[in-house]
Formats: C-alpha cells, sequence, structure tokens
C-alpha cells in the first residue's frame, strides 16, 4: 500500500486499446453504466479540447479478485475480442464505459433510450472553435449518423470524423485522417488539371482543414493523459469494499441495494446476482403502499431492482453523475498542460473555459 496513492498516467491512445482488449472490468456492486447521451458527448468535447477529466482508482486485477468481486466487462463489450481482465474499476465506470460507448460504438441502446447513438466531430467547426457546435450525436439505428458511419466519401465532404473510428484497431484513427488528407489532394488536383477556379479555392481550403485536423487529432491522440491510481493486487477485498464506499461520498445517492450489496460482498454474498436469481422465480407486484408511494414521487422504481434500492439510506452520492458539463468549454487561453502530465484548463476569453471533472 505503500506507493497506492501515488497518481499514474496512461496516453489515450493506450488508455483506447485497454478498453478494446476487455482490460478493464466492473465489480458487481457497481451500478451500471447510466449517463445520457449529452453527457456523453460532453466528455468526448472535454478530450478533444484537451481537459483534464478526473483520476481512475483501479485495483489490480488478479483472478481471484475477479472471481471474487464477479467482475463483469464493461457493458455492451464484444466478447469476441476475447477479454484480459487486468484491473477492476473502482471510481471512473462512468468515464470508462462512455469512452467505450462512443469509441467503440457497440450494437446497444444508449442507457434510458430505445436507440443506439453514435459520436461525431464537426471538424471544420472544431478548427473555428465553435465548439458549442463540433461535437454531435446521431440515432444510430434510424438516423443520419447511420448512413454516414458506412459512408467514407460522405465523411469526408461533410467533414465528418465518426468516433466510432477511433475503436476499430490501433491505426484505424491515422489510417482515417490520412484518407481525409489524401482525398481532398485528389480533388485539389483534379479541379486544377480541369481548370475550375471556383473548387479550386474550395479544395485548396478543404486540404489546409485536413491537415490541420490531422495534426491536431494526432497530438490529442498520442499526448492527452488520463491519470490513475492503481491499489495494489494484495489488498483485502473488505478494504476494497470500503473503499469504494468511502470515495462515494459526492453527486448521486448512493441507494441501499447498492450499499448492502458492497457491504456483504467481503461476505461472499453477492446480493445483485441472489437478486437475479429470486427475479426469475417470483412475479414481483407493489402492494398497494408502494404504489401509493410511486405515485406521489416519492419513489421511481427502476425495472429489474428491488423497491427497496430506491429509498435513500445515507447522503452517499456519486461524484461522475454529479458533474453537471458546462454550456461552453472553449474559449479564452484554452488549456494548459501541467507538470506531470496533467492538463487542465484556465479561465478567461470567449465563455469561460473551466474544468468539467474537478
Amino acid at each position: 500500500m505503500r506507493n497506492a496513492q501515488k497518481p499514474e498516467h496512461i496516453a489515450l491512445f493506450e488508455l483506447v486499446d485497454r478498453i478494446r482488449d476487455g482490460r478493464y472490468v466492473i465489480p458487481d456492486f457497481q451500478r451500471k453504466f447510466v449517463w445520457d447521451p449529452s453527457k456523453i458527448r460532453d466528455l468526448m468535447r472535454s478530450i478533444f479540447l484537451d481537459y483534464y477529466i478526473g483520476t481512475l482508482l483501479l485495483w489490480k486485477g488478479k483472478p481471484d479478485n475477479v472471481k471474487a468481486l464477479s467482475c463483469e466487462s464493461i457493458e455492451g463489450y464484444d466478447a469476441s475480442f476475447g477479454g484480459r481482465p487486468e484491473h477492476i474499476v473502482l471510481d471512473g465506470q462512468q468515464r470508462l464505459s462512455a469512452m467505450h460507448y462512443a469509441f467503440m460504438a457497440p450494437r446497444m441502446n444508449a442507457p434510458a433510450r430505445r436507440s443506439r447513438y453514435l459520436y461525431f466531430i464537426k471538424i471544420d467547426r472544431l478548427l473555428e472553435e465553435a465548439y458549442d457546435d463540433a461535437f454531435v450525436y446521431s440515432w444510430g439505428d434510424w438516423g443520419w449518423g447511420r448512413r454516414v458511419l458506412e459512408d467514407e466519401e460522405e465523411q469526408f465532404r461533410k467533414h465528418l470524423l465518426p468516433l466510432a473510428i477511433v475503436g476499430r484497431s490501433k491505426w484505424s484513427l491515422e489510417d482515417w485522417y490520412n484518407a481525409y488528407k489524401r482525398f481532398w489532394e485528389a480533388e485539389e488536383r483534379s479541379a486544377t488539371d480541369s481548370g475550375e477556379d471556383r473548387k479550386i479555392a474550395e479544395y485548396r481550403d478543404a486540404v489546409r482543414v485536413a491537415h490541420e485536423f490531422a495534426d491536431h487529432v494526432r497530438d490529442i491522440y498520442r499526448s492527452y493523459q488520463v491519470t490513475y491510481i492503481e491499489l495494489d493486487d494484495d489488498l483485502a477485498i473488505d478494504k476494497v469494499c470500503d473503499i469504494f464506499q468511502k470515495i462515494n461520498s459526492t453527486g448521486q445517492a448512493l441507494d441501499i441495494f447498492d450499499l448492502l450489496n458492497a457491504i456483504l460482498r467481503p461476505k461472499d454474498v453477492g446480493l445483485k446476482k441472489l437478486w437475479r436469481e429470486a427475479e426469475e422465480r417470483l412475479s414481483f407486484r407493489r402492494c398497494e403502499e408502494d404504489e401509493r408511494l410511486r405515485s406521489s414521487g416519492h419513489v421511481d422504481p427502476r425495472p429489474g431492482r428491488p423497491l427497496f434500492a430506491e429509498v435513500p439510506l445515507l447522503p452517499c452520492t456519486w461524484p461522475e453523475t454529479a458533474c453537471t458539463p458546462p454550456g461552453r468549454l472553449g474559449g479564452g487561453d484554452g488549456p494548459r498542460r501541467e507538470p506531470g502530465g496533467l492538463r487542465g484548463a484556465v479561465d478567461g476569453g470567449r465563455g469561460g473555459s473551466r474544468d468539467l471533472y474537478r
């Protein structure tokens, strides 16, 4: 434990590789992925604008620990990639799950939504520093996003980077922006050969945009640092569960079900597993009092969870869901790299920049 609190850093491209390889797993006492599409978008905006997004808390995931905590892959993870669990996520699940959702584009609905969502960067708007418009998402099943994702030429012509490109492979992003540059260079040559003066100017500007964006995204992808703290793998499970309870002290209320699940886990009692087994045998019906509470607004049970799970027990909260993204993240003098690889934001200028994940 002597070095347990020493922060370390991982570059964005390495983090994405680890997410793709299934190296992060979630203990069963954690809540599910709950961020809505706009919060996922705002995390992407923070990353590509070079802002600090907080520190992850990880536990080295030796097989006994993974089994003891009934760990599961990040929600939506494609098992065909194999999965090589190395770290158990104690704090940072929502951020890692959001990165997985945006970069890997799994075929699953967004939390509490009836559709899959796809995420894009409007390249020209990003370079114009119109940050409110530069990061967008679309329904993946029937919206424009699915069509654009399947048509590379349309991506280039509309200056749209699908973030799903990032997660395809180690080199997929670099391959994409190189193809983007070559596309507009070929268009400029064709216009020059045919003597189309108006198009020459338009395509020459598109070449400039492509090169500027390639430089920007290359720097972010290779240099952006995410901080994490790694707990020793020989730390006792009861201490890990105690740490988990203590770090959740601000944000969304920690309910009875999640709290008991974390408390009982060291006793080899899997409350979530027991509930799942009970659901298969029992027909869950609310009594009149439950209905009265629900209709009065005191309780709003989520499907698949026991009613008592919705009654707050302690004023404990969840830091990740407490983050309310600001309306504007860009402007001013922009981000600054701090010693040790951390990156932050400074106030000033248009919109007043500030850190999203304090």
